[in-house]
């Protein structure tokens, strides 16, 4: 089974249990390749994590038995898997903006997520207009030096610690490279803490045996990577990300290793500008 059958599968048993108890690991089990690869895959081809996929569905859902039946809220609640009534009221207004008392007597009819279609042509549209630089290399051991976040980075909290790190990347002693910051990230084994992920804004250094106040340390073992080269502003990152997940791996031999990936920016790195190049790290097997 292929990338886009495998997960196209998952789609559809989410919605086949939609209003039973959903094991986000046993679905990751009954998949071919690793929980951390399959977190990736899934978050780039559906633009959600499993965990906010399967909320989302199930609040839209509801949303429509709102409108098309007579069953109470509180029913409608326990249908979809909240444990009250007002546990799926704050969820439902999270989302919709309004009570699920005042979407159904207003009659709001705002749909919020539909099932994902994954398919050959879906891929297609992500991959037009995308022209990126790609290369397979052995990556020697190496040791970084910096501030480390860990969270879901829903209040843009790793610009915030950029904009600190930058302040303060001369307190680093024994530097590498004087031009070159990575920003290394890892998300967690589970799928249940699947939107908080751990990430370093860092120098890579030659030894760290002196490590500034507030800085961590971190040394990434000897490992094979595919390296992608994303060139433009940083502002269309997110669609160089979406070509390689739902792209290039689906399309390649390899998988993910549960490793750090990191971005690599160098002295070619010009933030905004047309002709800035971010390189992309990820581990592979």
């Amino acid at each position: 089974m292929n990338y886009i059958e495998t997960i196209q599968k998952t789609v559809d048993y989410i919605e086949e249990n939609l209003k039973k108890n959903i094991n986000l690991d046993d679905i990751a089990k009954n998949v071919n390749f690793s929980l951390y690869h399959f977190h990736r895959i899934f978050n780039e081809l559906t633009g959600e994590t499993l965990k906010s996929y399967i909320r989302k569905r199930r609040l839209t859902e509801a949303s429509k038995d709102l409108l098309n039946c007579n069953n109470s809220i509180i029913d409608i609640a326990f249908d979809y898997g909240f444990e009250s009534q007002e546990s799926f009221t704050r969820a439902f207004k999270k989302v919709f903006k309004v009570t699920p008392g005042k979407y159904r007597k207003k009659n709001y009819n705002t749909y919020f997520l539909e099932k994902a279609v994954i398919n050959e042509n879906y891929l297609k549209l992500i991959e037009n207009g995308i022209n990126i630089n790609v290369s397979i290399k052995i990556i020697p051991e190496f040791k970084i030096i910096g501030l480390r976040y860990y969270g879901d980075n829903k209040n843009n909290e790793i610009s915030d610690l950029w904009t600190k790190f930058n302040r303060r990347k001369d307190e680093i002693k024994n530097k590498k490279y004087d031009d070159i910051t990575i920003g290394l990230c890892s998300f967690l084994d589970t799928l249940e803490e699947e939107e908080n992920f751990e990430y370093y804004c860092s120098c890579i250094v030659d030894d760290d045996s002196f490590i500034p106040y507030g800085m961590y340390s971190k040394k990434i073992e000897l490992q094979k990577y595919v390296i992608f080269q994303h060139t433009g502003s940083i502002k269309f990152l997110d669609e160089t990300y979406k070509y390689i997940h739902g792209v290039w791996f689906p399309k390649s031999n390899y998988s993910i290793l549960k490793s750090y990936d990191f971005e690599y920016y160098g002295k070619d790195y010009k933030d905004d500008e047309d002709d800035s190049v971010i390189y992309i790290y990820y581990p592979i097997e």
